[in-house]
């Protein structure tokens, strides 16, 4: 594709009443593609009304139309620097127009240079040039500077309104944010004052509440800790201050969180020295009790054997097995009491 960018500010010039001495400055059009949000629209439509035998079609020029309007001609006007530029849409991403390649339908479904008036033909079929006259001619014939400032005034109205509006809401913010400053009195709002104006403090307020802030932590510091009682309660303190202890509590909720555990150590410690001891006077008392039926059945089987003349040595093994693996079970059960700390003599457990 050939491109030789056309770049030329105020090639042509007008003013509100053609023809004569203008008391504005003169609307300068440029063929470059500067559309702003800031710019007004303008609509170009040939009015097919005005033909006849003897007559051309007239161009006719709407500003500001609605989206639903079709153009067959699109500008927009830079009412601050008073420029007029074509809004024939690029394909190649250019800020100024070239002379565009059209060949086999390229582009003659859409509004491009292509297909837009602006752009002659004549030159070569298969290139069209921007056309400094046509555009001239189309501007003239339309009238378009004069309804540009005939909008003027109204576009003058629109922009203090506007401007207005956003004074309004300005202050309407700004009220806002400094009664959110002045009800910032608990730690909550004042981080949800943060939260909210840390990228737009045009008073520096939240370096003003610095201070307050920071005695509200070491409050809430002082608060969490005397009201911790258990280890999790400790535990969780710590995890919150360990990096920043605005009063200086860590340490102190480390000792008390190892206090606590020791106690619970001991605590558990001794809950299950108790369960053994229990355990172990079960032991003893049940080999006593076991103990005490094997003789009585070993003196029962010789009283039997003396009368028949017959002894169950069976029996009597079974007895005394029982008699001495209990013998060295409770020496060593209460060997292992003693040691745990179990208070109750031999004698005493039953």
């Amino acid at each position: 594709m050939k491109q030789t960018v056309i770049a030329i500010l105020s090639v042509i010039c007008f003013s509100a009443a053609w023809g004569e001495e203008a008391t504005a400055p003169e609307w300068h059009i440029s063929p470059l593609d500067k559309s702003s949000a800031t710019h007004v629209q303008i609509c170009l439509n040939r009015d097919k009304a005005t033909a006849g035998y003897f007559s051309k079609v007239v161009w006719k020029a709407t500003i500001a139309p609605s989206p639903a309007v079709v153009c067959e001609e699109r500008m927009t006007a830079d009412f601050d620097q008073r420029i007029i530029y074509l809004a024939v849409p690029l394909s190649w991403g250019s800020s100024g127009y070239t002379d565009a390649y059209c060949v086999d339908g390229y582009s003659q479904q859409v509004y491009s240079p292509c297909t837009s008036y602006f752009f002659d033909p004549a030159k070569n079929f298969h290139y069209r040039d921007i056309s400094l006259k046509r555009i001239s001619d189309v501007v003239k014939e339309s009238g378009l500077v004069a309804l540009l400032e005939s909008y003027a005034p109204l576009l003058a109205q629109e922009r203090q309104n506007a401007a207005e509006q956003r004074k309004k809401e300005q202050d309407a913010e700004r009220v806002t944010y400094l009664r959110a400053y002045e009800q910032a009195t608990t730690l909550e709002d004042i981080r949800k004052f943060e939260t909210t104006y840390e990228s737009n403090d045009p008073d520096g307020l939240i370096e003003k509440l610095a201070d307050k802030k920071a005695k509200l932590e070491q409050q809430v510091c002082r608060d969490r800790f005397f009201s911790a009682k258990t280890t999790q309660d400790y535990a969780s303190f710590i995890a919150d201050y360990e990096g920043k202890d605005p009063a200086n509590l860590v340490p102190e909720a480390q000792r008390k969180l190892a206090e606590i555990e020791k106690i619970e150590a001991d605590k558990t410690e001794a809950a299950q020295r108790q369960s053994k001891l229990e355990e172990l006077e079960f032991q003893i008392a049940w080999c006593k009790d076991q103990t005490a039926m094997a003789q009585s059945a070993i003196k029962r089987e010789k009283e039997i054997g003396a009368v028949s003349g017959y002894v169950n040595t069976s029996a009597l093994h079974q007895a005394g097995e029982i008699i001495v693996t209990c013998k060295a079970s409770i020496s060593n059960s209460y060997a292992e009491y003693r040691r745990l700390g179990g208070a109750k003599k031999f004698a005493s457990i039953r």
